[in-house]
């Protein structure tokens, strides 16, 4: 059962045994898919096995199951950033940094933390295209649900503004016409308006808004589902975009001001 598995896994690791550990990792991986617990374990296992590509995936999916994002702690964000790096993808490391700090940057954006993003901007040489530019667009929609036009890979599309999501997200279709770049190994469970879902991991070439603009950003494209943001909407303006920029709400719309690295 899975407290047994549970025992056998802390006991292999204890004695450094982790191509057995990742075993039992599996088994409770299968055993239970939506287990956060489950899927960090098996990403650090394979993190100790060098198989950085493998518990990047886990990372990301452990964070998914965690709950809200803002509540979960930075040494989440912060394993995503290491696997990252460790792929030398050093401008894909900044942004799980940003978004954590996003959420209470007062308190967040530490010395310590700017000195890791300045190494991975330098390493990656990000500044030039991580964002850029000043956007000012106006919100659609309800007032609890903001939409606005986002364009993606020159693709332009009707979001929700969601700074609560981890990640931009869209729907399959808006994927296929915006040729997002998927891997394939990187899927991740979320929640839309449908329920739970499961999406594949992108990458955009470029998303902007007005005239504020981001390269190679981070997009969940949705599974499952026929209209996953409800009202026919192309998708979800998540953090994976917005915490690269300062954000002010008012009235008239949506301002958005690039954060320098």
């Amino acid at each position: 059962n899975e407290a047994l598995l549970e025992r056998a896994y802390i006991g292999l690791k204890k004695v450094s045994d982790f191509s057995a550990a990742l075993k039992i990792a599996d088994q409770l991986v299968n055993s239970d898919p939506a287990d956060a617990q489950y899927r960090y374990s098996r990403g650090a296992t394979y993190e100790q096995l060098n198989s950085y590509s493998k518990a990047l995936a886990d990372y990301i999916a452990a964070l998914q199951l965690m709950g809200t994002p803002s509540d979960i702690a930075g040494s989440q964000f912060y394993d995503i950033s290491r696997m990252y790096a460790a792929l030398g993808r050093y401008c894909d490391a900044i942004a799980p940094i940003e978004t954590f700090i996003s959420f209470k940057p007062a308190e967040r954006r530490t010395s310590q933390i700017i000195k890791i993003i300045s190494e991975y901007a330098e390493k990656g040489k990000c500044d030039a295209h991580y964002a850029r530019g000043v956007g000012r667009v106006p919100l659609l929609g309800a007032t609890d649900v903001h939409t606005l036009a986002v364009v993606i890979n020159g693709v332009s599309g009707n979001f929700i503004l969601d700074s609560g999501a981890t990640y931009v997200a869209t729907t399959p279709e808006f994927a296929a016409k915006a040729k997002i770049s998927i891997e394939t190994r990187s899927q991740l469970p979320m929640k839309t308006v449908g329920g739970a879902v499961f999406a594949d991991l992108g990458y955009a070439t470029t998303i902007s808004v007005g005239n504020a603009e981001a390269q190679g950003v981070a997009v969940a494209v949705v599974r499952g589902t026929n209209d996953p943001f409800g009202r026919q909407l192309d998708g979800l303006l998540g953090m994976s975009f917005l915490a690269r920029f300062n954000l002010r709400l008012s009235q008239d719309g949506i301002e958005l001001t690039a954060i320098p690295l």
